[in-house]
């Protein structure tokens, strides 16, 4: 197939992109990264976090309550045992007094790891925030930066696009002789395709002579071997019983199927591409095997080798 090509002007690069060259964009510029770097700087060198009960305000708060409820329990549980001793103050009063006292106080002191645990997670609170300000920053930033290259991606489309139009016109030329090369080479592959399919409908037909003949040799191998029983045994003989005849039948049946099965062994070979070697390595071991006799392994060798 002839492909008439038409020459095509070359075209410069300035012609390709037109005016789309005209516009410039300037670098671009992050207005958010004084910001940006401040907060970084403090999500990634964070106050290590420590807690003082004495400087916290809640602790604080209920450590006095604390002391007015132990000074109050104090009074009460002295003057309770002062009275029933008429009055009379004593070492006990004291004791039994401060032990009221002692019970606010270390209840107290049984709230400071909670007291802890809302420290610490004020602490958290104000690392997210942080996090939170850089990811607002960043996308406001992203926002910005996603416009700068939309303007670009504009211009450099409509560069591209006069570009494109000249590699379309090449891509066709390119195309059409491709398209001719392709058309002989599949007229040459349908003609090497006919010549193999008829090569094999010929060894197929040969393979299919080759089994006819062998089974013909089997049907008078058989009618042979009949000949050969009925000559055997024509004189009847009183003292054989019927389980002795059955024997020698299923004997001689076996050796037909046997040649049958050995030339339908070979024949399979022979189809599906194997050579002479492996043909007469298979009759050897047939015969070896006692499934043929050495002069059936003969016949079929000379049918499928040669002689």
């Amino acid at each position: 197939m002839t492909v008439n090509k038409v020459k095509k002007k070359e075209k410069s690069p300035e012609e390709y992109t037109g005016n789309a060259s005209a516009t410039r964009y300037q670098p671009y510029k992050n207005e958010y990264s004084g910001a940006q770097n401040e907060i970084l700087q403090a999500i990634m060198n964070p106050p290590k976090f420590s807690y003082d009960a004495e400087s916290d305000p809640f602790y604080q708060i209920l450590k006095e309550q604390a002391q007015i409820n132990g000074t109050q329990a104090m009074e009460e549980t002295v003057g309770q045992i002062s009275a029933r001793t008429g009055g009379i103050a004593s070492s006990y009063a004291g004791v039994a007094g401060q032990q009221a006292y002692n019970g606010y106080m270390d209840n107290l002191n049984g709230q400071i790891p909670t007291l802890r645990d809302h420290a610490y997670s004020q602490y958290t609170n104000e690392q997210n925030a942080q996090r939170a300000n850089f990811a607002m920053l960043q996308g406001m930033e992203s926002t910005d930066y996603g416009r700068y290259m939309d303007g670009i991606g504009i211009q450099n489309s409509d560069r591209n696009f006069a570009y494109q139009a000249g590699q379309d016109g090449q891509a066709q030329d390119n195309w059409l002789a491709q398209f001719g090369y392709g058309q002989q080479q599949d007229a040459q592959s349908q003609a090497n395709w006919q010549k193999q399919f008829g090569y094999g409908q010929q060894q197929d037909a040969q393979s299919q002579a080759n089994w006819q003949k062998q089974f013909g040799y089997g049907q008078q191998q058989d009618a042979q071997a009949q000949a050969n029983w009925q000559k055997q045994f024509e004189t009847p003989k009183v003292q054989e019983t019927t389980d002795e005849m059955d024997e020698f039948l299923g004997a001689l049946s076996g050796q037909e199927n046997n040649y049958n099965n050995a030339l339908f062994d070979v024949d399979t070979i022979a189809r599906t591409g194997g050579d002479k070697y492996d043909i007469a390595e298979k009759i050897e071991s047939l015969v070896n095997a006692g499934m043929i006799t050495a002069e059936e392994g003969d016949i079929i060798s000379e049918s499928y080798i040669g002689g």
